[in-house]
């Protein structure tokens, strides 16, 4: 009666420190039709007490908002025992430090306590993962949805794994496996996660090796499935339903998707939610969009390993342009994914070095005679600088070894235009080489007559003796790999990748701009299929290069193909990787043409009874049916069988057609 009669009775009852939190959280229940909170309310004793207060809201036909109803829980004894659970957490801190296990105490992913064994495991200090926004950045970029959704989930009450394996990132980059046993706990009378978490990556990486020296094989296979079966790949075709209509053998020894067994089962009966949740996704982007889709993603294999994988899913269609299921392929890419790791560690030492290089400025007359240079890193520089006055950067010139790009250095200053990044070598104080590199702008009076020049001057030896190691490093990958900077201007490349493009490897120098490499591939006919209208080529390949990540399929004029990977750094460095799926698009066709070479007719159905692919032979032994224009993928068998009945193919069936039609199709089931 005291709720019915006064509308604000139960506002007033809220304790004062909860109120506003409770009105602020009811807006919830409008997002999501369900909220639960507690919060403290005051008895007819006087005495506050903790209740769980549970809300539905009920709509109306039309989805208006129209009741709410809930249901209260008396929490009081639950929150003595929480503060009993303070006393406790006491306790855990003195225990915490000595424990060699890592502990970490957070709320919403924000580091509450950490004890020394944790800060060890990832290479940190204690200071520096308390200072961390988010513990999220301890944790490796592919498994933080997954572990965030543990950690959400717990938090508001759920029931995820409280023990289970994730993969770390340690402060130099590195990659670790642990063990993380969380659960909820009391922290400061508020609820929190508590993880503890062992570093067993040395016993994942022994588990790994003896893993990777299995491998199973399997022989005598038909024709058709022998070529399938021999492919380096994982091949697998399925029907709008998500389905499995084939499976090859790789596809069976990597994931279980058994050629038999699989057929009409779907990817979730194979691999963990996870995983199975990202690859239907794929396969219904496939389908709703009709386009080929090329992703590289970690895969659980059967065996229990983490197989990182480049995955192209292709749209089957029939004659009309109608999606009737997914081609997939997968194609193993951990070696080269590793070489990347590798070449991504490379890369942050340029980086750092270049980060912590001198600059200096500088002033030239109208003879190019220097004028003025004055340091910022003060030292040996300075000796340099004022020794340097009254002379010219072309002293130099013989000293490097390229009197081509001297030749255009001075083209510029004479048309007195503004140059950037002009890198030259030249003598170190002490013996040896330094290399530097120089940006400048020429300047005028108030009448426009030009004065000389002004820019800045950066030491890159450290740079450039870096590159030089980088280039050795990413020389010995298998890909063509290339790295252009911040202006898109290339930095280095391996072996591979000029052999790949061989035509144009006299212009594969550093400071080469990306567009005028592509324009060049175009204008010497490398690329297929683009002659008459090279331009928009050109244009589409820039915007595809500045997306900062992408991954496209290339078929060059001499019939190889190209996948082209590229991602941009957070320094602003972008990293392409070129592999040649020549072999990967042979298999295609050769899926095709084997179909075609056997001399008996052959026809593959889906599971819908769909006409997915046929031979000549089998053509020939429809004829009529052929000549309708009805053996083309996408046509049910019953269609076939009642055209074959309405045309007169066939005769028997006339009186009784629909009984002659169940009987055939029984007979095909």
């Amino acid at each position: 009666e005291d709720f019915t009669s006064n509308s604000g009775f139960w506002a007033s009852h809220i304790h004062p420190d909860d109120r506003a939190r409770v009105f602020d959280d009811l807006e919830l229940l409008f997002v999501q039709d369900f909220h639960r909170h507690e919060y403290r309310f005051r008895h007819k004793d006087g005495e506050y007490r903790w209740v769980a207060d549970e809300l539905k809201l009920l709509r109306s036909p039309t989805g208006e908002p129209s009741k709410i109803v809930g249901q209260w829980i008396d929490i009081s004894a639950q929150k003595q025992e929480q503060a009993a659970a303070v006393k406790s957490a006491r306790r855990f801190h003195d225990l915490a430090d000595y424990a060699i296990e890592g502990i970490l105490v957070h709320r919403g992913f924000k580091p509450l306590f950490a004890n020394q064994a944790l800060a060890q495991i990832f290479g940190y200090t204690i200071d520096e993962i308390m200072a961390m926004d988010s513990i999220l950045e301890l944790i490796a970029p592919h498994d933080r949805e997954r572990v965030a959704g543990y950690g959400v989930a717990r938090e508001r009450g759920g029931n995820p794994p409280s023990d289970y394996e994730q993969q770390g990132v340690r402060k130099d980059g590195t990659i670790i496996w642990l063990r993380n046993m969380a659960r909820q706990i009391d922290w400061d009378d508020q609820s929190a996660v508590q993880s503890i978490l062992v570093d067993m990556t040395k016993q994942k990486l022994v588990e790994i090796e003896l893993r990777d020296s299995e491998a199973r094989r399997r022989e005598n296979e038909a024709r058709l499935r022998a070529i399938l079966d021999n492919a380096p790949i994982a091949i697998y075709l399925k029907d709008t339903e998500g389905r499995f209509v084939f499976s090859n053998r790789q596809n069976a020894e990597w994931y279980g998707v058994d050629s038999v067994e699989a057929i009409g089962r779907a990817t979730g009966d194979y691999f963990p939610p996870d995983y199975a949740k990202i690859a239907v996704e794929g396969d219904q982007k496939v389908i709703a969009t009709g386009e080929t889709l090329a992703q590289e993603t970690e895969i659980p294999t059967r065996d229990g390993r983490s197989q990182h994988c480049l995955i192209y899913r292709v749209p089957t269609m029939d004659a009309e342009g109608n999606v009737l299921g997914v081609l997939g392929m997968n194609l193993d890419i951990s070696e080269r994914n590793q070489a990347e790791m590798a070449l991504r560690e490379a890369e942050n030492r340029v980086r750092d070095f270049a980060e912590s290089t001198s600059d200096w400025f500088w002033e030239t007359d109208t003879e190019h005679c220097i004028t003025h240079r004055s340091s910022s890193a003060g030292g040996w520089h300075d000796t340099i600088f004022g020794s340097r006055v009254g002379n010219t950067r072309f002293d130099f010139e013989a000293f490097d070894d390229d009197p081509q790009k001297w030749r255009l250095h001075r083209k510029d200053l004479a048309a007195q235009q503004p140059f950037r990044n002009f890198r030259y070598k030249r003598p170190a104080p002490g013996g040896g080489i330094m290399y530097s590199s120089v940006s400048g702008r020429p300047f005028f009076d108030h009448y426009g007559t030009f004065l000389g020049y002004r820019g800045t001057g950066t030491d890159i030896t450290a740079e450039v003796e870096t590159r030089n190691q980088l280039v050795d490093a990413i020389d010995s990958m298998a890909d063509g790999v290339i790295i252009f900077d911040a202006e898109e201007r290339l930095v280095a490349l391996n072996r591979r990748y000029s052999e790949t493009y061989s035509s144009i490897s006299d212009l594969l120098e550093p400071g080469a701009l990306f567009e005028d490499l592509i324009r060049a591939t175009a204008e010497k006919g490398l690329i297929a299929n683009i002659i008459g209208h090279e331009a928009a080529w050109i244009e589409q390949r820039l915007a595809v290069f500045r997306q900062g990540q992408s991954a496209i399929e290339q078929q060059m004029a001499d019939g190889r193909w190209l996948h082209i990977t590229e991602r941009k750094t957070p320094n602003g460095y972008t990293v392409g990787i070129r592999t040649d799926i020549t072999k990967l698009k042979q298999s295609e066709i050769l899926l095709y043409d084997a179909v075609q070479a056997m001399s008996e007719g052959f026809a593959l159905y889906d599971a819908d009874e769909r006409l997915v692919i046929c031979n000549q032979p089998y053509r020939e032994t429809l004829p009529r049916i052929a000549a309708l224009g009805l053996l083309t993928p996408g046509t049910t068998l019953e269609e076939i069988v009642r055209a074959g009945i309405k045309h007169g193919f066939t005769p028997t069936a006339y009186d009784n057609a629909e009984d002659y039609i169940a009987t055939r199709m029984e007979r095909f089931r």
